[in-house]
């Protein structure tokens, strides 16, 4: 998060623009808003991109489309109740598009009080996975799996409060790929354990890097067409960016070079234009099983 906040800052509202009487520091201000509006953003892309391509998606599970955020998650408390509209402990910080938690009429600032009954503070945060986490992502992660069982046995009530109102929605269960979406200030991780310094060029940190590159970018046009977005705006942003930026990592051994990877793209686009839709979707071959 701290990366970010310089160049979030000028896209905040204006509406945050003012320091408050609580004589607040007003970048810090502008700096959340600017952070919260970028967690929309990829809260409603990733659930876009994760409710489209459902149909290929072995494991599913039932979500609302809801980023939740805590208080506890920042570290200058005060300055988060005041910037983000904190009322209680937690709240939801985006609603994507189209989704269950939008159809329920839940809006970002809505404070979550309970799930099914089941207060907020009551939600035991001594699970062996939770305690893995951070101390100030505790909470929502034992609040994110309450949501995620209460959906799993069907549609969920949430009490929340909005301007000062206790109001009760139903959130009807709905399954997608499993998937969350947020920036979270953290260490850089990769998967599989990879390094991804200057070491993890080489070797087999390099191979894992690398094959996971490649299928993602033969899978993402796929998803993308599938999610409704243009699959040839990758070729578009990546011709692009090559030109403009075309070293750095993108010529590092752990990826291809930009050209290659238009490329890719283009081989998949023209697969899926050979294939056509099957039920209005475009099967990915990576997601599916052949004869």
């Amino acid at each position: 998060r701290i990366g970010l906040l310089g160049l979030l800052a000028v896209a905040a509202p204006l509406s945050a623009q003012q320091t408050p009487d609580a004589g607040f520091n007003a970048e810090s201000i502008l700096a959340l808003k600017g952070l919260q509006r970028l967690d929309h953003r990829i809260n409603a892309i990733g659930y876009r991109l994760v409710a489209g391509d459902t149909p290929f998606c072995d494991d599913r599970m039932p979500q609302a489309g809801l980023l939740l955020h805590d208080v506890d998650q920042y570290p200058d408390q005060a300055v988060a109740r005041f910037a983000l509209g904190f009322d209680a402990a937690v709240a939801v910080n985006a609603v994507a598009p189209d989704s269950a938690g939008a159809a329920a009429g839940l809006l970002p600032g809505d404070d979550i009080l309970a799930i099914n009954g089941l207060k907020v503070e009551d939600i035991p945060t001594d699970d062996p996975e939770i305690a893995k986490e951070p101390l100030g992502y505790r909470r929502i992660a034992a609040v994110n799996s309450q949501m995620e069982t209460a959906l799993s046995q069907g549609d969920a009530l949430l009490d929340i409060l909005r301007g000062g109102e206790q109001r009760r929605l139903t959130v009807e269960s709905r399954p997608t790929c499993p998937s969350r979406f947020q920036i979270e200030a953290s260490a850089d991780r990769g998967a599989q354990g990879t390094n991804r310094g200057f070491f993890g060029q080489f070797g087999k940190s390099a191979g894992w890097i690398k094959t996971a590159e490649i299928e993602a970018d033969r899978l993402s046009v796929w998803l993308m067409a599938n999610a409704g977005y243009d699959p040839a705006a990758a070729i578009r942003f990546w011709t692009r960016y090559g030109k403009e930026h075309g070293k750095g990592i993108f010529s590092a051994s752990t990826h291809y070079r930009w050209k290659k990877r238009v490329k890719l793209f283009e081989e998949e686009m023209a697969k899926m234009a050979a294939m056509g839709p099957v039920n209005g979707k475009f099967p990915p071959p990576l997601l599916t099983r052949t004869d």
